[in-house]
């Protein structure tokens, strides 16, 4: 469990199915499970988020803008 919970952060969902597997564990993951009936995805949002999801979207643009309640970040 503690090697799950050090790589599973960084692992996309094809690659925590093998590393799962190989530690002979298997799971499903239902995209649709976790929408909301509007279709969008519950996330708890949090400052460590959005940089952790900034960080992944820096490879594929050339600026990125976060909206926050107070300009004090």
């Amino acid at each position: 469990m503690k090697m799950w919970e050090e790589h599973s952060y960084h692992l996309s969902l094809s690659e925590g199915l093998k590393m799962a597997k190989k530690h002979g564990f298997e799971f499903y993951f239902d995209w649709d499970a976790c929408r909301t009936d509007e279709g969008y995805y519950r996330v708890e949002g949090s400052v460590a988020y959005c940089v952790k999801r900034g960080l992944e979207f820096s490879n594929y643009c050339d600026m990125l803008w976060m909206e926050t309640p107070t300009p004090d970040l």
